[in-house]
C-alpha cells in the first residue's frame, strides 16, 4: 500500500494483528497525522508516528524504527511484512478492524 492508501485503510481505526501461526501480536490505534499507539501483546503501550518511505510504512516508537512493506485487500490493510535491512521474514495479519482504543496496561492483549 502507498501512504495515502494506508492512511485511509488505518486513520481512525484500531488494527488487530496475529501471526502466521494464529498468535496474537497486538493492536495498533491510529489518528490524524500519522500518529498511533502500538499495544504489543505483553507490554504497556507506546505511542508513535509513521510515514511512508519508498515502498514501506515506517514506524518510530520512542527512538525505535521498524519499517514494513503494507498489503491491502478490498481497500484494507492485510498483511504486514517486515522490511528491515536485516529481515527477520516477520508477517502479521490482520484479524481485526474497529473502532475501539486500544488496551493498556493489565488489560493489553485481552
Amino acid at each position: 500500500m502507498s501512504g495515502p492508501e494506508f492512511r485511509a485503510a488505518s486513520e481512525g481505526w484500531t488494527l488487530y494483528f496475529e501471526t502466521l501461526d494464529g498468535e496474537y501480536f497486538g493492536a495498533e490505534q491510529y489518528f490524524e497525522n500519522g500518529e498511533s499507539l502500538w499495544s504489543p501483546v505483553g507490554a504497556q503501550c507506546i505511542p508513535g508516528v509513521w510515514r511512508a518511505y519508498d515502498e514501506r510504512i515506517c514506524f518510530v516508537h520512542y527512538n525505535d524504527l521498524a519499517c514494513w512493506r503494507v498489503y491491502g485487500e478490498d481497500g484494507e490493510v492485510a498483511y504486514a511484512q517486515s522490511a528491515e535491512p536485516n529481515d527477520t521474514g516477520l508477517t502479521l495479519r490482520v484479524t481485526r478492524r474497529d473502532k475501539s482504543p486500544v488496551l493498556c496496561g493489565e488489560d493489553a492483549g485481552v
